[in-house]
């Protein structure tokens, strides 16, 4: 089959899905978790990708997982290339906002980003590529990625994972980082959702910076404010 051809079985068969899909998304938007708390979100990721037929690897980073679907078996060093490994991953966690309606009455988790919807895109693409077969017409293999803890929430948490040596790292990328769990990928597509359009829309190749968590504490020192206000320290003042 021409490229073409290829894509568009797969788009047929996502149009084919749409109810599914979006019955999928819908309850991943019902369960949100912050990060490194993904459990009912990484195992309801792993029964969707494991009805295609994929072997998922679970517990990666905490409650991180994976999936390969190879493509067909050709001999690409004969070619004078490499077999080539491309991602596709979704963020699992959630924000904490619980003024919101729809959030967790226990924890406050919302998905106020929308990663429900990039896991949603994530499982689209294996039934598109993998339920149909499609992957086999590929000269290169498909991994699909689910990577806790993306947004930069319950700090504390995180730093006592460190301290007891759950985690390295504070973000799920840069712990799968360390852990190897992307060496054989060449390259990592993913999606987001973006509320800043008043009509649907869709950028490509935008670039998004990493992050950096410090901790700072300001110390202040009590003072009469209308006797001697220079005596004291203003640690909320320092904040700011």
């Amino acid at each position: 089959m021409t490229k073409e051809q290829l894509k568009a079985l797969a788009v047929q068969a996502v149009e084919d899905a749409r109810d599914e899909l979006i019955a999928i998304g819908r309850h991943l938007q019902s369960i949100p978790e912050t990060g490194y708390h993904e459990v009912k979100t990484s195992s309801y990721m792993a029964e969707q990708l494991q009805k295609c037929g994929l072997t998922v690897t679970k517990g990666l980073a905490l409650t991180g997982l994976r999936a390969k679907a190879e493509g067909r078996k050709t001999d690409c060093r004969a070619a004078g290339s490499q077999r080539i490994n491309i991602g596709v991953m979704g963020e699992l966690d959630s924000l904490v906002m619980p003024n919101r309606k729809g959030a967790d009455p226990v924890t406050g988790a919302f998905h106020g980003c929308g990663h429900h919807a990039q896991l949603t895109t994530v499982i689209g693409t294996a039934f598109a590529l993998v339920w149909t077969g499609l992957v086999k017409e590929l000269d290169g293999d498909v991994t699909f990625f689910g990577v806790p803890a993306e947004e930069s929430v319950e700090a504390e948490y995180r730093k006592e994972l460190v301290r007891e040596g759950k985690i390295r790292f504070t973000t799920g990328k840069a712990e799968f980082i360390r852990l190897g769990v992307m060496d054989d990928v060449d390259m990592v597509f993913m999606s987001h959702v973006m509320g800043n359009e008043p009509a649907p829309h869709s950028w490509i190749g935008h670039n998004w910076n990493g992050v950096i968590n410090k901790s700072i504490r300001f110390t202040g020192k009590a003072a009469h404010a209308g006797l001697a206000p220079w005596d004291g320290i203003n640690a909320l003042q320092a904040a700011v």
